[in-house]
């Protein structure tokens, strides 16, 4: 089984990439294990390229994901037919996707 690595092991390793020593790490480690907020903050950004997401944006993409499901639901609920309601939703759906492509 594998071994999980440590806090240091990472910061260490990630610093090396950047061209510093184990030394030079050191004063870095020794902030981020007095100052956790900041540790993660920067595995977030440099190990994994990660972006804290804007505010407003959750409103934005739940928005999308609720018409999304709504285009392609409502010929089912809409519709007495399956086949046809197969049919509306298949060509709403392809010009919602070159509407917003």
């Amino acid at each position: 089984m594998k071994r999980p690595r440590s806090k240091g092991h990472e910061v260490l390793e990630i610093s090396e990439s950047y061209g510093l020593t184990t030394g030079e790490g050191a004063p870095i480690l020794g902030a981020f294990e007095t100052n956790p907020k900041v540790w993660v903050h920067w595995m977030m950004r440099l190990e994994l390229g990660l972006k804290e997401p804007h505010s407003g944006h959750a409103m934005h993409s739940v928005t999308a994901i609720a018409a999304s499901y709504l285009i392609s639901l409502a010929p089912y609920m809409l519709m007495p037919h399956p086949l046809r309601a197969l049919r509306f939703c298949v060509a709403a759906t392809i010009l919602a996707l070159a509407f917003f492509c």
